[in-house]
């Protein structure tokens, strides 16, 4: 009688799909990709400068859902901006709404420069976490979106 050999294991990467380090505080998306704090932030930054063309080919601009409620820290009264160039990273409410604001028009490049704020400043790891799946929601994210950042945050 012959004796299957046993299957491998499946090797389980754990770590930051850019650097493979592994730190506390990482971003998870619900595939097991992990983050850190330091890539999260360079990849926001990218996303951020990345040519609009580039970010319609791995983000559908026709369905993106919409971005959960902000639930961070508001600024005491109204704060009110002519102009999104003046939206600083620590308003974290303005970013929130503004992002929101583009979804709802249909410009879903222009929301995720605006969320990717989230992830380059860290404004705090429930709210980057919350941005960060939002992102790389598979509604309109494509599959291989991160790896996809990843590699070309990689060569760039």
């Amino acid at each position: 009688m012959m004796r299957r050999a046993a299957k491998p294991a499946l090797a389980l990467v754990v770590g930051c799909r850019v650097c493979g380090v592994t730190r506390p505080g990482m971003l998870a998306l619900s595939a097991g990709d992990m983050v850190c704090r330091p890539c999260a932030a360079r990849l926001g930054a990218f996303i951020r400068k990345a040519n609009g063309d580039w970010l319609a080919e791995l983000w559908s601009t026709q369905r993106a859902p919409s971005l959960p409620r902000y639930e961070g820290p508001v600024p005491a009264g109204e704060v009110v901006f002519d102009d999104p160039e003046e939206v600083r990273p620590e308003h974290l409410q303005a970013h929130h709404d503004l992002a929101a604001a583009y979804v709802a028009m249909g410009l879903a490049i222009d929301a995720l420069r605006v969320a990717s704020v989230a992830l380059e400043e860290w404004v705090g790891h429930d709210w980057a976490q919350t941005v960060f799946n939002w992102m790389f929601d598979k509604r309109h994210a494509r599959p291989d979106a991160l790896a996809r950042l990843v590699s070309a945050l990689r060569i760039s």
